[in-house]
């Protein structure tokens, strides 16, 4: 099933004054989910994730998750602008994807504002481009797991 595939995240940060990681999601990130049909209804941003590290308990947090039926299934990951994203992030949100929930988000991406790399989660190829919201709800109640 083919994506339509979206206007590049730098079209948002063009020209936009950003100095951390809040700045990032509320002036960069937020605007560019909101373009491409996505409400804050279904959003989750800062949840806490448990996860058992040998004997301790550790939490982590998934910066915004997007919700289809409830579930969590497009996870991303804000990093302050100066932050040149790398393998190690990209793995950093996919383990966050895969732990979010009983099934896996779909996919999980990581950002700085102003790069975006993004992996479907049960293949580990890269995604091409964030989806948009309509053809992402067809492609989870279709149940299929690739772009």
């Amino acid at each position: 099933m083919p994506v339509s595939l979206t206007p590049p995240l730098s079209d948002f940060s063009t020209g936009v004054a950003v100095h951390s990681e809040e700045d990032a999601k509320q002036k960069i990130i937020m605007p560019y989910l909101r373009s491409l049909g996505y409400s804050e209804k279904e959003m989750r941003f800062e949840n806490p994730i448990t996860v058992q590290a040998g004997s301790r308990k550790v939490t982590l947090y998934s910066d915004i998750e997007i919700l289809v039926d409830g579930r969590p299934e497009i996870i991303i990951d804000a990093k302050k602008p100066s932050h040149t994203i790398n393998d190690t992030d990209v793995l950093q949100v996919t383990s966050y994807a895969k732990l979010v929930d009983v099934q896996s988000a779909y996919c999980a991406f990581v950002t700085n504002g102003h790069d975006l790399k993004g992996v479907n989660v049960s293949t580990g190829r890269p995604c091409p481009a964030f989806p948009q919201r309509t053809n992402s709800y067809r492609v989870f109640h279709a149940d299929q797991r690739t772009f």
